[in-house]
């Protein structure tokens, strides 16, 4: 059965030109030991049945096998284009064994975070952005910078039901996506935006209508702020608090290193708590419940947190005077909450942040990454401005402090034009909860009720929140971090459809998606 199977891809899809490799495998069924010869002959045997079919393009595999399997199996002896999950360690060793055999990474990234979250919720399960910048960029580089790998494919476009990721119970999506459930893009995509294209870009987050939580442990660019202002008290192998500028301790309660607790907070001190005490010790802050202080997601953070000790330098820490600075990568130190991240993506020369109209300094953008400023939360605007290699200002781009909910800003996200009336074809309908001045409320989460007159449906709704639980087959959703989505569907009549949205104590709206008789009638199904 599974070799007709095998015949049945390419010669049903050989004549699309969006097909570029043929897969024999992926994960599970490409595992097998080294020099498993049994493997060998079935997998030359699926490869002579493609190429009955098709012999114009690469044979491939999805690996995510441990590097001697990899290198003995029989992948080197029947791939066209070697493909690699994650793994980025494996990378140069195949390829220094095999330099004639051109790779791809046939699954990366994983990167997680929920739309407009940029502090963890362990309650509401909503992950920081924060965590997956760092994923991001590193796998990307790793593929960028090698001439030898064809690129990637990132896990995953959207969010999507199912597998939640990092939490169980309430969440129920994965948080993968570049876009959320609901087609609205993350952070994340601005940075691929950056440097998969041309056009000039400039991203900057987080919002800026609260000041990040203050008691809870990060780690951001050093800078000699008083929120970066520890003092050990341990001495030699003696344990000892982490006290912050303000008196209070790092506490590393956590019900399982072994799966880890982050970020920490900082709380009362108490001489009678056990879990605010560490050792100083081999570079590591070691704690009473056996685990240490870590910068989050291996030195990616910037969340702290406590976990099994394991000795990276994601856990290992200098006193330098009145600052505890990472070994990670980067010039980072502890911080209290109140220091915030501001971080800009864009493929500009260079770029300038200012605070309320003040300059925090100019950086150049690093190839492939992106720039970022760590400063004291101030209401009012920051606003980066972009440059190119001359020095003129090329782009601009500014966040507010919003003032609370006070209307619905409907608009069409796709399409540009009309719709067919062919009972099939969409409009994907965006709403925005703005303030008094239009400016989008980036923590609203009112709830929307939309209608619509004219000869068209309202088949979906959503947010993008992985932990929402209302129904996506309604007329009504509640906002998640700002934004809602409706999905109207075509009938069979042309004409124009009104979408209009309301909600309890907000300025409604509406937009028309205007329905065309379609160039070329579909048969009914």
């Amino acid at each position: 059965q599974y070799l007709s199977d095998v015949a049945t891809l390419p010669h049903r899809d050989r004549n699309h030109p969006s097909i570029i490799i043929w897969s024999l495998c992926n994960e599970g069924g490409c595992s097998e030991g080294a020099n498993d010869t049994n493997a060998l002959a079935i997998a030359r045997q699926l490869k002579s049945i493609i190429h009955q079919y098709d012999n114009t393009r690469p044979v491939s595999g999805a690996w995510n096998s441990p590097l001697e399997n990899l290198i003995w199996g029989w992948g080197p002896k029947v791939m066209d284009l070697q493909g690699i999950n994650y793994n980025y360690g494996e990378l140069d060793p195949y390829h220094k064994t095999y330099p004639n055999i051109p790779m791809i990474q046939s699954e990366t990234a994983s990167c997680l975070g929920a739309r407009g979250v940029y502090v963890t919720n362990n309650t509401a399960a909503h992950e920081s952005m924060y965590t997956a910048l760092g994923c991001t960029e590193g796998w990307w580089t790793a593929d960028a910078t090698r001439a030898f790998i064809a690129g990637g494919f990132a896990w995953t476009g959207f969010d999507y039901k199912g597998e939640p990721t990092p939490f169980s119970w309430p969440e129920i999506n994965s948080n993968f996506g570049t876009l959320d459930i609901a087609g609205f893009p993350k952070d994340t995509f601005w940075y691929y935006k950056s440097w998969w294209t041309n056009i000039p870009t400039l991203h900057v987050f987080p919002h800026w209508n609260q000041e990040t939580e203050t008691d809870t442990l990060y780690a951001s660019q050093c800078q000699s702020s008083p929120y970066q202002k520890f003092t050990f008290t341990g001495v030699g192998s003696s344990s000892g608090q982490i006290k912050s500028y303000d008196g209070k301790c790092v506490d590393a309660t956590c019900a399982n290193v072994q799966t880890g607790c982050a970020p920490l907070q900082l709380s009362p001190c108490n001489s009678n708590n056990q879990n605010q005490f560490f050792v100083h010790a081999d570079g590591s802050f070691k704690t009473a419940n056996g685990g240490c202080l870590d910068l989050w997601y291996s030195g990616q953070g910037p969340a702290v947190g406590v976990y099994s000790c394991d000795g990276g330098l994601n856990q290992k820490w200098d006193i330098v005077g009145s600052e505890i600075k990472s070994e990670s990568y980067g010039d980072r130190c502890l911080s209290d909450g109140a220091v915030k991240q501001v971080w800009a993506y864009t493929n500009a020369d260079s770029a300038e942040l200012f605070v309320n109209g003040k300059s925090q300094g100019k950086q150049t953008v690093p190839k492939l990454s992106h720039v970022q400023w760590s400063v004291n939360w101030e209401p009012g605007t920051i606003e980066v401005k972009a440059y190119d290699k001359s020095g003129s200002v090329i782009s601009t781009e500014s966040v507010s402090t919003t003032g609370s909910p006070y209307a619905i800003k409907l608009s069409i996200d796709y399409p540009t034009g009309p719709i067919d009336a062919d009972r099939q074809d969409i409009a994907l309908i965006r709403g925005s909860i703005v303030d008094s001045q239009g400016r989008i409320v980036p923590t609203a989460s009112n709830f929307i009720s939309f209608d619509v007159s004219g000869p068209g449906n309202i088949i979906g709704v959503g947010n993008g929140d992985p932990s929402c639980h209302e129904p996506d087959k309604a007329t009504s959703r509640s906002a998640f971090n700002g934004l809602v989505r409706a999905i109207v569907q075509s009938t069979n009549v042309p004409g124009a459809i009104r979408v209009s949205a309301t909600s309890p104590g907000l300025v409604g709206d509406f937009v028309t998606v205007t329905s065309r008789t379609p160039a070329v009638i579909q048969p009914s199904v």
